[in-house]
Formats: structure tokens, C-alpha cells, sequence
């Protein structure tokens, strides 16, 4: 199973002298949904997903006016199963399993107002937000096990105004590159994570005030390479994780 989910967006909105809004929501992005269901592979199993997200959100007035330029994602994934109570979702792989996910997501928020008020916000807000390479309930694979999961995050959020207030904010999220609540291996493993996260954002006014944000203050919000509650291994296993 191969897939990929990319988007490519942009949303401009400009006036000389009303307010301008523009606003970019890519709701829920996976490459992969194996569902809540147990799946058995009597054989070898090759998975790779990966979404892809590119934005540019801008919001432009000339004279007076207000504008506001914003831009989220409710959740993305490259490889994800569904945590539904009583289910007993499981992927189970007789052979060799090789499992591959990824998101990489890259926003730029702008906006700029000579004489009104501006405010631009990325990232995504509120509770239940996040970010997977790969998230699994339970995979038991018999053989032989390599799996990789992946996050890479970049946004840039700018706000500009000569006589108005300036508020420029990047909200936090769950990104985790390897989440897997049980996992066990009869084979040799290989398991690597990795998370990256770069984030700038500048508010710059003359003459009001100017408001820059990084985060939020969501309750056990992660930001993790690799995320297991279990792992259990019958044989050689490597794990490698960074966060960066």
C-alpha cells in the first residue's frame, strides 16, 4: 500500500481601505486510514503514506481597515488507525513489515494594514489537534519490522502596521513521528522517529501594540519523536528517535 495526500493553497484577500480576511483550513489530512477494524496480512506488508501540505495566507489594506490572514490544520497523518473504545483495532503481519509515514506541512500567514488593526494565527487551535508520521493502536508483526514515522513542521506568521494594533500568533499541536500504543515483534526491529518544528512569527507596528505568540496553553499538549506504551521484542531491536 503506497499513498500520498498533497494540497497546495493559497488565499490572498486585499483592499485599499475596508477590512480584509483571508483564511485557510485544511480540516483533517490523511494518506492512510487503516480504519478501527483488525486487519491480518498472511504474508510480507509494505505500507508508506505520506501527506504533503503547502499554504500562503495573506491579507492586505492599503488605507484604513482591520485585516486578519489565517491558516490550520485539524489534524494530518501519514499512517493512522482509528482509537474507537471496545473495537480491539489490530494490525497483525504474519511476514515482514516495513511501515512508512510522513507529514510535512509548511505554512506562511501574513498581514499587514497601514492604519487599522492586523492579526495572523497558523497551527491549529483547541483540543484533539495533531500531527502523526504513523499512528497505530496495536501492530504485532511476526517477521522481521521497520518502521519509520515522520513530522516535519515549518511556519511563519507576520503581521504589519503603521497606526494599528498587531497580534501574530503560532498555536501548538500533538506532533508525534511514531505513536504506537502496543507494539510487538517476533523478528529483528528497526524503528525510527523524527520531529521537526521550526516556528517564526513577528508582529512590528509604529504606533500601537504589538503582540507575538508562540504555543498555547492546551492541557498535555506533545511534542515527541516517538510516543509507545508498549513494546515487546523477541529478537535485535534499534530504535532511533530525535526531536529537533
Amino acid at each position: 500500500i503506497s499513498a500520498e495526500s498533497a494540497f497546495s493553497s493559497t488565499a490572498d484577500a486585499s483592499t485599499t481601505s475596508g477590512t480584509a480576511s483571508a483564511v485557510d483550513n485544511f480540516g483533517v489530512v490523511d494518506a492512510v486510514q487503516l480504519g478501527d477494524s483488525t486487519i491480518n496480512v498472511d504474508g510480507d506488508s509494505t505500507i508508506s503514506g505520506s501527506v504533503n501540505l503547502s499554504s500562503r495566507t495573506n491579507a492586505v489594506n492599503v488605507s484604513g481597515g482591520n485585516v486578519s490572514a489565517g491558516s490550520d490544520v485539524e489534524s494530518s497523518s501519514g499512517i493512522n488507525q482509528d482509537n474507537t473504545q471496545g473495537k480491539g483495532t489490530e494490525l497483525s503481519i504474519q511476514g515482514d513489515a516495513s511501515l512508512t509515514g510522513a507529514v510535512n506541512s509548511n505554512k506562511t500567514v501574513t498581514a499587514e494594514s497601514t492604519e487599522g488593526n492586523a492579526t495572523a494565527t497558523t497551527g491549529a487551535i483547541g483540543v484533539g489537534a495533531n500531527q502523526f508520521g504513523i499512528d497505530l493502536q496495536s501492530l504485532i508483526v511476526e517477521g522481521n519490522a521497520n518502521l519509520t514515522g515522520q513530522v516535519s513542521n515549518n511556519e511563519t506568521t507576520t503581521t504589519e502596521s503603521t497606526k494599528g494594533d498587531t497580534t501574530s500568533i503560532a498555536f501548538g499541536t500533538d506532533r508525534i513521528g511514531l505513536q504506537a500504543y502496543s507494539l510487538e515483534t517476533k523478528g529483528e526491529a528497526t524503528i525510527k522517529a523524527t520531529n521537526s518544528s521550526s516556528n517564526e512569527v513577528s508582529a512590528g507596528t509604529t504606533q500601537g501594540d504589538a503582540f507575538a505568540v508562540l504555543g498555547n496553553d492546551v492541557a498535555a499538549m506533545r511534542n515527541i519523536a516517538m510516543d509507545n506504551s508498549v513494546i515487546k521484542s523477541g529478537n535485535d531491536t534499534t530504535i532511533t528517535a530525535a526531536t529537533f
